[in-house]
């Protein structure tokens, strides 16, 4: 259960498989401003408050896996969001997770996805559950919530049988994609956009997920997101301008720019947007000496991501091809 960026960035892998999404919404406003918008006789009766949300969740669930969920066979379920919409995973975590369950004392849900979660990262440290969660944060959650802010919201990874967890920051991943959205082909900020590969590494983390629920297959460790002096320090930068450690992809280990979380302009999504600054034609040179070294380098680099689960094979074509398309090296 999710919202539609979580489909968005997921769909094409979830459709191949079979899975089913459902959006879930309990926002006032997305009941004042859109639903009553849309239909104000229709809607007028209709309201949910914050502190309705997680009983929502609970009942909503509880029908998709019953006799009559208009999802025949949904057996697992998977509560996720993204941004302020994992929001909501935290508290019903926190106070439901436990406390509501089916026949039998089985979970409602199977497995927690919270995504990119910079609102629900200030709540701090997420509750344990008997169920796999895994937490994907973009580097945009390290700075603002972590180092900016000083709020501590990372705990051990687990696979103790009550407390399954991983987390993964993604260095150089902004908090929002750009890369594919239709609104973003032009550059409304003041920096170039961060052109980040999102959604191959959002579907790389929900298929861990999915397997760590359905299959026991236990997902990788990944260092965070290097940060000199803990919680309201300053992330670490490598020479390129790149954040170190974190899960790694080729636009960071074999970069040909720095891509950073952060940005400004006058688009109020600019600061979600992230930013990217190309490496001039003599940086290129100097490090990678010609294009074909540099496409060698990505080759290898992807088999090994591919071969230690941080990317999969079908996304790992896309970059391929793209590296060898790279136009940096042109005079």
């Amino acid at each position: 259960l999710g919202v539609p960026f979580v489909w968005n960035f997921t769909r094409l892998y979830l459709m191949r498989r079979g899975h089913v999404a459902v959006e879930l919404s309990t926002f006032p406003q997305n009941i004042t401003g859109t639903l009553q918008g849309f239909n104000p006789e229709r809607y007028a009766g209709l309201h949910a408050s914050d502190a309705q949300t997680s009983d929502i969740f609970a009942q909503v669930g509880r029908l998709l896996k019953s006799r009559h969920s208009p999802l025949p066979r949904a057996d697992t379920l998977y509560m996720t969001g993204h941004s302020r919409s994992a929001g909501p995973t935290w508290p019903y975590m926190d106070t439901h997770h436990e406390r509501f369950r089916l026949r039998r004392g089985a979970p409602i849900y199977d497995g927690f996805f919270p995504e990119t979660s910079r609102t629900a990262a200030r709540f701090g440290p997420f509750p344990n559950a008997a169920v796999p969660t895994l937490q994907l944060n973009s580097q945009l959650e390290v700075q603002e919530v972590f180092a900016q802010d000083g709020i501590d919201y990372r705990k051990p990874d687990s696979d103790k049988p009550r407390k399954p967890f991983r987390l993964w920051e993604v260095a150089g991943m902004p908090h929002h994609d750009s890369r594919e959205n239709p609104l973003y082909q032009r550059e409304p900020c003041d920096l170039p956009l961060n052109r980040f590969p999102y959604k191959p590494v959002v579907i790389m983390a929900l298929d861990h997920l999915i397997r760590w629920v359905t299959e026991g297959v236990r997902p990788p460790h990944a260092e965070r997101i290097s940060v000199i002096g803990g919680p309201g320090g300053e992330i670490e930068l490598d020479a390129n301008g790149n954040a170190v450690g974190g899960v790694r992809t080729t636009y960071v280990d074999v970069p040909f720019a720095t891509h950073s979380p952060l940005n400004s302009g006058s688009d109020a999504n600019c600061e979600v947007l992230g930013s990217q600054q190309p490496f001039s034609l003599d940086r290129l040179i100097s490090l990678y000496g010609s294009h074909d070294r540099y496409v060698g380098l990505v080759d290898k680099r992807l088999d090994r991501l591919v071969r230690k689960g941080w990317y999969l094979p079908r996304y790992a074509r896309e970059l391929r091809a793209e590296a060898a398309a790279f136009g940096g090296f042109a005079p």
